[in-house]
């Protein structure tokens, strides 16, 4: 029978959701995680990611093509080692041990755009309908 330490190293990894109010410290919380890279869809988080770590790997993601290029990259990773813990190398070598996606809600809209509009989604003037984020 396999101990908790024995599927720690299967899969070091956790998936962790949070869910709160406007202003409630999930962005802050995200960012003082060990080693993130923020996914950041809403830039008024910047203020806050800075102030609790100005250290924090950001990627900027303003569309759902942003979004799955970013996201390719994070799959195409590895698992490394760092100083005796668990992380993921990526990209150009960049390391994180924790993924944020800041939010959901946002990055959303971006996939229902793309899904709904295709190329025209990359046009801020193109609009979607009757379809929005409370189909989903």
């Amino acid at each position: 029978m396999p101990t908790a330490r024995d599927l720690m190293r299967e899969r070091p990894f956790l998936d962790v959701g949070i869910y709160g109010d406007s202003g409630s410290g999930k962005t802050r919380w995200g960012a003082i995680a060990p080693r993130p890279v923020i996914l950041l869809s809403e830039a008024h988080g910047l203020a806050t990611i800075h102030d609790a770590n100005p250290d924090a790997d950001i990627e900027l993601i303003n569309s759902a093509r942003e979004l799955a290029a970013v996201s390719a990259q994070l799959v195409e990773g590895r698992a490394i080692d760092v100083d005796g813990q668990p992380a993921w190398e990526w990209g150009d070598g960049r390391v994180c041990q924790t993924v944020v996606l800041d939010t959901l809600t946002d990055m959303q809209r971006h996939i229902i755009r793309y899904v709904s509009l295709g190329a025209q989604a990359e046009d801020p003037r193109a609009r979607v309908g009757e379809l929005d984020y409370t189909a989903w």
